[in-house]
């Protein structure tokens, strides 16, 4: 179908445009090719990359193909949505006057969709593989079931993905930080894979019931001050997801985290007390925890001394990301010729070692480099490797100084 090569063709185009930001993931399932994309790490806290490319739904979806290499399936995932108060469009004052339509509780644990292929099989996947503790105990859990089987064939045949939360016990591979009584798959969202749409999941509610789904709570809120409010002091709780309304008529997601959740998944630094060091900024950023904190920060504060203090130092933040990017971007350029010319040149590990030791970024790409001598090459790994040398040479204040200052 046209319409879903000119989805991958999008979605290609930005990863081709910013292969370190963005990745493209190729995997089998037998005999059929999966491709998935996603962004990266150091794709972070980059709202307006996202924006200017309208890159949204480079966080999973996902593409199935015939054994001829024609696109057989799209399957969407939830598109990248951000805190309220994280960056300019996402301003509650902004949020506050689009429609509101509902909130939704905000489980605690793995997003989960599932894709299907020519042969009819059904598999599940996590935003970026298919083969993980998470997609592994989704999948074991609809083959148990054969009503959950027809629930998602009744939503393949209508081109819809249905989005779940894997959830879990306290015992489990997966708990985050809530517990639940047992491991399970809340239905999130429904979404029409060819237009992007979201289907309001209360139309499926009591047949996915029926299937033996449990749904999304929805909360009892009506406006988005009313969310926001209530999540400043909600304990055992995670947050909400609000689903507002533009005037044209577009779907905006927004999070509202309580700060109790945030206590307990994240090192809180000491914003007001400007103790930030440059060895935690970075670290905390190349573990993905800029957007939370950040944003959880602005949004419990009132005091307009503090919200200063707040912006000088998230400046300051901004300007250590900006170094690191820069340097993660000529690290990963480097990296990405150096596996170029394995291919090219046609080596094993031995003779690429022999010629290319010196380079200094021959320890990114060498790990790639698989005992028979192929190389398992994305984006993903060498960002990866990149990101788990930076943090090594960082660890200390003193290195981290040092690193932000000295030319790579």
């Amino acid at each position: 179908m046209n319409l879903y090569q000119n989805i991958y063709d999008k979605c290609n185009f930005i990863y081709e445009l910013h292969p370190d930001k963005f990745s493209r993931k190729e995997l089998y399932y037998k005999q059929f090719k999966i491709v998935i994309f996603s962004y990266t790490k150091a794709a972070v806290g980059q709202y307006q990359l996202f924006k200017d490319l309208d890159a949204f739904e480079m966080r999973g979806i996902t593409f199935t193909f015939h054994e001829n290499g024609m696109i057989y399936g799209v399957f969407m995932l939830l598109p990248k949505f951000y805190n309220v108060n994280e960056n300019a469009d996402w301003n509650f004052d902004v949020l506050k006057e689009f429609e509101f339509l509902y909130a939704n509780n905000k489980d605690d644990g793995s997003v989960i969709h599932f894709i299907t292929f020519p042969n009819g099989d059904i598999i599940s996947k996590t935003k970026n593989d298919i083969a993980n503790y998470q997609a592994e105990t989704a999948t074991k859990i609809v083959n148990s079931d054969i009503n959950k089987i027809k629930f998602l064939q009744f939503m393949f045949n209508n081109n819809y993905s249905p989005i779940f939360e894997l959830v879990s016990t306290a015992e489990s591979e997966n708990r985050i930080v809530l517990k639940y009584d047992k491991e399970e798959l809340i239905l999130l969202r429904i979404r029409n894979n060819l237009t992007g749409d979201f289907i309001d999941i209360r139309e499926y509610a009591d047949f996915a019931n029926e299937c033996g789904f449990e749904i999304n709570d929805f909360e009892h809120y009506t406006t988005l001050t009313e969310v926001v409010e209530a999540m400043k002091i909600a304990i055992d709780k995670e947050g909400c997801v609000s689903t507002l309304r533009t005037p044209e008529g577009k779907i905006i997601l927004c999070k509202s985290k309580t700060p109790w959740y945030m206590n307990l998944h994240y090192f809180r630094m000491d914003f007001l007390k400007e103790k930030f060091r440059e060895n935690v900024m970075i670290s905390e950023y190349l573990k993905g925890n800029y957007d939370d904190i950040i944003a959880e920060v602005k949004s419990s504060l009132d005091d307009e001394a503090d919200k200063e203090t707040i912006d000088r130092i998230v400046e300051k933040f901004d300007s250590i990301i900006v170094k690191v990017d820069k340097k993660t971007k000529i690290l990963f350029n480097a990296t990405n010729n150096l596996c170029n010319l394995y291919v090219s040149e046609k080596h094993t590990r031995k003779s690429f070692a022999t010629k290319y030791n010196k380079v200094k970024e021959f320890p990114f790409m060498v790990r790639l480099i698989k005992p028979d001598d192929t190389l398992e090459y994305n984006s993903e790994h060498i960002i990866d490797n990149i990101y788990a040398y930076i943090f090594k040479v960082t660890y200390g204040l003193h290195d981290a100084q040092k690193f932000l200052t000295e030319e790579i």
